[in-house]
């Protein structure tokens, strides 16, 4: 299997970024201040979200909350481990497990794995390259190191990657 990461022109992408965010901020400015927003429930100690009149908008289920993103996103963990749920408390994604949280987001792209393999994910939770390396870092300046037959290795705490082709 190839794999091929192109690099897009990065006036295109600048432009791209800027118009998103503004649109996403303006639509996202007047649903900020309605919420949702995390609370925890005094008896259950489980977190939340409501908007900013008290209704729930979520009921509290969730180990850890972070706020979410003017995107629409927010990262909870549950039993089950870290996830990103939409406004709705609908899972749209799980990540890649990063020092006891989710990947964090790079050049608006995290990590997530599936059966084993790696891929990434837009702020949005979309999938923009499917799980189908075998580890990748995460991206820096529009790159993102990966391996195709390399294999996990446990040193200590931490999980390196040896072997196989790099690109």
């Amino acid at each position: 299997m190839d794999i091929t990461i192109k690099r897009l022109p990065m006036k295109r992408v600048v432009h791209g970024w800027a118009w998103a965010l503004c649109v996403s901020f303006a639509l996202g400015a007047a649903s900020a201040a309605e919420g949702p927003h995390p609370f925890e429930d005094p008896k259950t100690h489980l977190w939340g979200y409501r908007n900013s009149s008290g209704k729930v908008l979520i009921k509290p289920r969730f180990l850890a909350v972070e706020s979410f993103s003017p995107l629409g996103l927010a990262p909870v963990a549950d039993d089950t481990g870290w996830k990103y749920i939409n406004r709705r408390g609908e899972v749209v994604i799980r990540p890649f497990m990063v020092d006891n949280g989710p990947d964090p987001f790079r050049e608006g792209l995290a990590r997530y794995r599936r059966s084993g393999k790696f891929g990434f994910f837009d702020e949005r939770g979309n999938v923009v390259i499917p799980a189908c390396l075998d580890f990748a870092e995460p991206f820096s300046s529009g790159l993102a190191a990966f391996c195709l037959g390399c294999r996990e290795h446990e040193e200590d705490e931490h999980h390196v990657y040896r072997g196989g082709k790099w690109g």
